[in-house]
């Protein structure tokens, strides 16, 4: 599906990367899509809004998404997310 998509040119939004990245494993994992709260929703809003605010000044695409990746992960350990 990612191929093809790309192969129409069409633009590469987060919510297109949700979709065309994280889908399938949602439906395997949860048997199916699952909705989210609001409050979950505006929760990870604000997170990833924090790793933006973090990292928006890295140019090098690279590694401006190398650190968003370390960052998440550190958010999403819960040893190190009780540290915060």
């Amino acid at each position: 599906m990612n191929y093809l998509y790309t192969q129409e040119g069409l633009s590469f939004t987060p919510k297109n990367h949700g979709v065309l990245a994280h889908a399938a494993d949602q439906v395997e994992l949860l048997g199916g899509i699952s909705d989210m709260m609001n409050d979950d929703l505006e929760n990870l809003h604000q997170v990833l809004k924090k790793i933006t605010d973090q990292t928006s000044k890295i140019k090098n695409i690279i590694q401006h998404a190398l650190l968003n990746s370390k960052i998440e992960a550190k958010l999403n350990n819960n040893k190190i997310s009780a540290w915060f």
